[in-house]
């Protein structure tokens, strides 16, 4: 399988920021806050005779819903615990109230991270485990259910102190005139979602973000008179960059406003200058705001396979997508941890020898072509051959030296074993085939000039009445049909249609108009046999 290149980013992870972790319980209309609260309360679920608790984010009987709690027919059972356990189990919806300053709202779940296991005490207390962290939260989550499609996406949110990284040489907040900043919206407004799509929408308080100042370093909000925002609203991702969206409770991409005006990407150590981000809230529906940026990060020049060939004249090159540091996400180039090393295969048979090669860095420039992405799946997998070319395994697709790029990366909307960032996409440019190009301009030329002469068959029958007898309701019949289906083939290929239900009634209508005229021949023979 492969997939037309598309450069749209989704914001499936903005779905799963927009719910801020209570920190209180509402029980019979009185409010217990985690302070005040000790196992044995929570034990006994506060009066039920269950075994078990859990909390949730929103009440019992309510699910999040287009990033809303909105009642639903559709019961969460926590997949994390056995079903005597479920039945032992006391759900309580929880009360949403924002994060205190210093500490950031966290969200903990398998869909984005494979390796979080969730561990619940009959207690109520929950200890979350990653493949980097453990995070004991006590009473203070909620359990975030996204439900999509009759189906329940279960996270863990919770307010988790944030760890400030140390930079050494930053100056003092206290001597430092102003810290200058550019805001991705004006200044009676902050990012919000709407279908999907970030908008600016208003806000009724001022803007106050934070920074990191000192050393040993400090995290402080950024006093008002210290604060110079710089042409706000109009912030565009320079050419030749590649844009990301970061919010730290979906991500492990956590960022900071440093006193020197520049941001800091803190799992990367990655500096950011201002120009290349821009940074706001994200508008919450039941809460307070979250931090939210727009990066860009430079992407190196794209060259075509001629450009390449010069490059490359004694050895073997790998041309890998993004820069050293980076990789895929969708088309887009994002930082990462990972290190990238090319896989070589001979055939489809994993070579195992040394490869004498050059790594190259950037996308292929397809102008003469078109690009096409194959995701590593089972049956399209990039295959990098031992000569610099590629083969897609389960496919005919082979492409020569230079006509693709390959690279780690994901997928938005892929399945989870297709989209870890260590996995391999390619991207390779399939040349224009001219000839072919010509045969299929002749072909929609000839379809039309078919369809043409059937309707005027068709209008001549239908207006001479000596013409209609039974040989010509047969061709009028046989003419209709035609008509139709040679209409809904040129159709399709002056206005491609995409596989779905389009498609298929597109199908269906060429079908049908066939077999109502084979069936309009059997009902004209029996009668004229009868």
């Amino acid at each position: 399988m492969h997939l037309k290149r598309s450069a749209a980013v989704g914001l499936c992870a903005l779905s799963l920021a927009l719910c801020v972790p209570s920190r209180a319980v509402i029980q019979n209309g009185t409010l217990l806050h985690f302070e005040a609260m000790n196992n044995a309360s929570f034990a006994t679920c506060q009066g039920s005779r269950a075994e078990f608790c859990v909390r949730t984010c929103c009440e019992k009987g309510e699910n999040v819903i287009s990033r809303k709690c909105a009642p639903s027919s559709t019961d969460w059972a926590p997949t994390f615990l056995n079903q005597t356990t479920t039945a032992n189990l006391e759900i309580i919806g929880g009360f949403i109230q924002e994060c205190k300053f210093g500490y950031q709202l966290k969200t903990l779940s398998f869909h984005i991270d494979e390796s979080t296991k969730y561990l619940l005490s009959s207690s109520g207390e929950l200890e979350v485990q990653t493949a980097e962290n453990t995070f004991a939260l006590g009473f203070n989550y909620c359990f975030f259910n996204l439900e999509v499609n009759d189906q329940i996406l279960e996270s863990v949110r919770s307010c988790v102190k944030i760890s400030v990284p140390q930079v050494a040489g930053l100056p003092s907040i206290d001597s430092v005139p102003s810290v200058s900043v550019r805001k991705c919206c004006p200044p009676d407004q902050m990012m919000g979602v709407s279908k999907d799509a970030l908008v600016c929408v208003n806000r009724s308080s001022p803007w106050r973000p934070a920074v990191i100042h000192s050393y040993p370093t400090q995290l402080a909000q950024l006093p008002a008179e210290k604060t110079n925002i710089s042409d706000p609203g109009k912030f565009k991702c320079p050419n030749g960059t590649s844009m990301q969206f970061l919010i730290p409770s979906a991500s492990k991409d956590a960022f900071f406003l440093m006193s020197n005006g520049n941001i800091l990407l803190a799992r990367y150590n990655l500096s950011i200058k201002p120009g290349l981000f821009c940074l706001d809230d994200l508008r919450n529906p039941t809460s307070a705001p979250q931090p939210f940026a727009t990066v860009c990060h430079t992407m190196p020049k794209q060259r075509t396979p001629k450009q390449l060939e010069a490059h490359c004249t004694d050895e073997v090159c790998v041309q890998k997508c993004c820069a050293a540091g980076f990789r895929l996400h969708n088309s887009q180039c994002v930082p990462t941890t990972l290190r990238w090393k090319p896989t070589f295969y001979e055939g489809e048979r994993l070579f195992r020898g040394q490869v004498a090669h050059k790594v190259l860095y950037g996308q292929i420039n397809c102008d003469d072509g078109e690009i096409h992405v194959f995701n590593g799946s089972r049956s399209a997998t990039p295959l990098l051959q031992k000569n610099g070319g590629l083969r897609v395994n389960g496919t005919v697709y082979t492409f020569g030296v230079h006509r693709c790029c390959i690279d780690s990366g994901s997928i938005q909307n892929l399945p989870a074993s297709l989209n870890s960032p260590g996995h391999t996409l390619a991207f390779c440019c399939q040349p224009h085939d001219k000839e072919a190009e010509l045969m299929e301009i002749v072909k929609k030329i000839l379809l039309i000039m078919s369809s043409i002469c059937l309707f005027v068959m068709l209008a001549i029958y239908m207006l001479v009445p000596c013409l209609r007898n039974i040989h010509g309701k047969c061709l009028m019949s046989h003419a209709a049909a035609l008509f139709a289906a040679f209409f809904f083939t040129v159709y399709n290929q002056i206005v491609p249609v995409e596989e779905g239900p389009s498609c298929d009634a597109l199908g269906e209508n060429n079908a049908t108009v066939l077999y109502y005229f084979h069936s309009c021949i059997e009902v004209i023979s029996s009668n004229a046999d009868g």
